[in-house]
């Protein structure tokens, strides 16, 4: 049941975060969402699942406009990242959790949608909470015609 609750719970999240951005934003333009969806939802499994040792877990998720850009920042109360870990983070395989069942391939998946996206994620290993603070960067793209998304569908 509780891993029913927690895949419920992302599911919600990357839709609150589509949402309040294409409210929020006003942005009438394509924004990849399974790209945004894979970044944030890696990036709280991470944190719920990996770091957490506080029973009362935070997570604070923020996403503004700035200067043509959508800035995103996830920040949690779990433990932090070692220094050791923060070294090599986005790599492919990299895990702390290897017997819990960690892969190492969620934040490098993140990593490489956010460069998909033309745009970068970096992380503060602690921030105000007490964990550690990601922030995902990517432009606005521009809106396509209808046509233009047809053609690359059938491209």
């Amino acid at each position: 049941m509780a891993d029913y609750a927690y895949r419920e719970m992302l599911t919600f999240t990357s839709r609150l975060i589509k949402s309040q951005i294409d409210r929020k934003l006003t942005i009438s333009t394509i924004l990849f969402s399974s790209l945004i969806t894979l970044i944030t939802t890696n990036i709280i499994s991470n944190a719920y699942t990996h770091t957490f040792k506080k029973v009362d877990k935070c997570i604070i998720i923020r996403a503004k406009l700035v200067d043509n850009n959508i800035n995103i920042s996830i920040q949690d109360n779990a433990s932090g990242i070692s220094r050791d870990a923060a070294t090599h983070i986005f790599e492919p395989f990299y895990t702390t959790s290897r017997n819990e069942g960690g892969t190492g391939l969620g934040l490098s998946a993140a990593y490489n949608a956010a460069i998909l996206l033309k745009g970068n994620i970096s992380f503060e290993p602690k921030c105000e909470l007490g964990g550690a603070c990601f922030l995902i960067s990517f432009p606005l793209l521009p809106t396509q015609t209808s046509d233009e998304h047809t053609d690359a569908v059938s491209a």
